[in-house]
């Protein structure tokens, strides 16, 4: 097996292959694609992170897992069907992560990043920073990412917002942003800590829509934290513009949730 690409699934969460997994990145300076469920397996500008997958239509092309040999750590179907994997032509086998060690080679030079991870940044890279309103929704995941408190989690469906956070949610944490496959509604859960008291599942919803207040990034922020703080849960309506989805369409294709 020569150069195999290396997807890291959701399964992994909470156990040892996690410690694993990044030990082998440094030794051997192997890049790991990672799926949306696995988001924070190393930060989104550590070297060995190649990218997220599973969301759009080209994701696998662009990837590279086209006629490749594909290594699938942890990573149950419903995050990237086989049959896909065999639509490409992707020689795939799963496997464990203490088995990882005897079919990656040393590489002289870091895993290149392929095409996905620049084309996204592209796109993505200025809607973090834009300050139109309503917000886009990079810059509400963003934003929301920057905010959540260390032990928090992001709960999102698998609806557009759910995409959203997927594809542009800057995860810190492994763990930090689960997703569930309930397609009604465009909603987030947080939970989160704040001042040593966890906030229980669900406590607060964010309401993510195009005819929500179109609030500024620290009037939003602000209210969510009054209201977790609070403990009483909340549906926050938000106005998100979802007018970017078509530029991230043009690069990957068409989300997988929607």
């Amino acid at each position: 097996m020569t150069d195999p690409v290396v997807v890291v699934g959701g399964d992994v969460v909470g156990t040892d292959a996690v410690v694993t997994l990044r030990h082998l990145a440094v030794e051997r300076s192997v890049g790991m694609l990672n799926t949306f469920a696995a988001k924070g397996l190393f930060a989104w500008n550590d070297p060995a992170h190649l990218g997220t997958i599973g969301l759009q239509e080209r994701d696998l092309v662009l990837a590279g897992l086209v006629d490749a040999d594909v290594l699938l750590v942890g990573v149950p179907a419903q995050e990237l069907a086989r049959d896909w994997l065999d639509t490409v032509g992707s020689r795939w086998t799963e496997v464990a992560a203490g088995e990882l060690g005897q079919l990656l080679a040393v590489n002289v030079e870091p895993t290149p990043r392929p095409p996905l991870y620049g084309a996204l940044a592209d796109v993505c890279g200025p809607l973090y920073s834009s300050q139109q309103l309503p917000m886009n929704p990079a810059r509400a995941a963003a934003d929301l990412a920057g905010w959540l408190p260390a032990g928090g989690v992001v709960a999102a469906r698998h609806d557009l917002a759910g995409f959203w956070v997927g594809r542009t949610f800057p995860t810190r944490e492994l763990g930090s942003v689960r997703f569930g496959p309930d397609p009604h509604g465009v909603t987030l859960h947080v939970v989160a800590e704040l001042d040593g008291v966890l906030i229980e599942s669900g406590a607060v919803i964010e309401h993510w829509s195009s005819d929500g207040p179109p609030l500024g990034p620290d009037e939003r922020l602000d209210r969510l934290a009054t209201v977790v703080r609070s403990g009483r849960g909340a549906v926050l309506p938000l106005g998100v513009d979802w007018s970017p989805l078509a530029a991230v369409v043009a690069v990957a294709g068409a989300p997988l949730w929607a």
